[in-house]
């Protein structure tokens, strides 16, 4: 492999320890760090998927500059090998944080593709010409890395899908995100921009201006601001999912609504005793015709009702969103039965609405990740 500016054994050995390049890798070292805390203690307080994956592709972050930083120091090929090959985590731990974002499971086509991207960029990279080092003579406190030409295609088309991809999401979610939300979306969203525009122009102007570690300071940035937008609103991880639009508890047998809660105001919905007792008629229909039992989900083309009903009591819990969710299923399962629990006493006098009114706390408290929509 012929290269601009060879190396000597000699001044191989010279040990690197502070340049311009070592000390921007440890400013940008700093905000990655930061986010990583951040989202581990969001993680380990609310124990959502998402956290998980961001904590994760943190820690990546950080062993990533890391093994930059130290293959400048100690001139080392395989430590900048690892630089390249620890993306292959990183992307997979995007990808998963989109789905997490996204869907209620992996997408197997999208997962499919960024493994065989991977499995090409670690094939090649077992060649010993895939990786070499310059050195520019004029500022002799620089290692220059290269890599071969289908080891950077593969590279960057991995790189770009996998930060084309957080962008998308991120647009997608700032678009359906509610107004008081639009501040930490949007700070995601610049985030997405930095990823998909601003570090991808740092790595080409490396081998202009000399800086070899020029792309940490967008890449800490960016994912800084990914932490602190979902650590201040987490609810923002549930907006692509799904949107939940009403919760109801129902007497079955009458039909009459104990309570209600609304989270998306801006849908036309019918009011809460015609809802009781449709639901309950139609309930009763199907049960009386096909002698299969009680209705547990209603699925419609836009949206999906979720029915948690009571063993010992007449009272069923039903949740309208616009799809189905292990996620809404969990905390509907939780809420139905706190509230049994909670107003069981009162079962017997449904016409009292005023005592199932506290029951907005369980709400706040069972689906305190559903945003709310003006």
């Amino acid at each position: 492999m012929v290269t601009l500016f060879a190396i000597t054994k000699e001044e191989k050995k010279i040990p690197h320890y502070w340049s311009i390049n070592i000390l921007i890798g440890f400013i940008a070292l700093i905000p990655v760090v930061i986010a990583f805390i951040v989202t581990l203690r969001q993680f380990l307080k609310e124990k959502y998927q998402h956290a998980l994956f961001l904590t994760l592709a943190h820690a990546v972050v950080v062993t990533w500059i890391l093994c930059q930083l130290f293959s400048l120091i100690l001139r080392s090929e395989f430590l900048f090998l690892l630089v390249f090959l620890l993306f292959i985590p990183l992307a997979f731990l995007i990808i998963l944080l989109i789905d997490s974002l996204t869907r209620d499971s992996v997408d197997f086509k999208k997962f499919g593709t960024w493994t065989a991207l991977s499995t090409s960029l670690f094939i090649i990279s077992l060649d010993p010409d895939s990786l070499y080092m310059n050195s520019f003579p004029e500022l002799d406190w620089l290692p220059m890395w290269s890599t071969s030409i289908y080891f950077l295609i593969i590279f960057f088309c991995l790189f770009q899908l996998t930060c084309g991809s957080y962008f998308y999401y991120s647009l997608l979610i700032h678009r359906n995100a509610p107004k008081n939300f639009k501040f930490f979306s949007y700070l995601n969203l610049i985030a997405g921009f930095l990823f998909v525009v601003v570090v991808p122009i740092s790595l080409f102007l490396i081998n202009i201006i000399g800086i070899s570690t020029l792309n940490l300071i967008p890449t800490g940035i960016a994912f800084l601001l990914v932490a602190i937008a979902f650590a201040s609103q987490p609810k923002l991880a549930f907006i692509l999912p799904f949107k939940a639009l009403r919760l109801a508890v129902i007497e079955t047998n009458s039909g009459i609504s104990l309570f209600t809660h609304v989270w998306s105001k801006m849908d036309d919905l019918i009011d809460d005793q015609l809802f009781s007792g449709m639901l309950q008629g139609i309930s009763q229909i199907l049960n009386e015709a096909l002698k299969k039992g009680e209705i547990r989900d209603i699925n419609l083309e836009k949206a999906t009702l979720m029915i948690k009903r009571s063993d010992k009591y007449s009272v069923a819990c039903v949740l309208v969103a616009t799809k189905s969710s292990r996620t809404l299923r969990h905390a509907l399962n939780s809420f139905a039965e706190r509230f049994f629990t909670k107003y069981s006493p009162y079962f017997s006098k449904p016409y009292n609405m005023d005592n199932f009114n506290s029951a907005s706390e369980l709400v706040e408290e069972r689906f305190s990740f559903i945003p709310e929509y003006d």
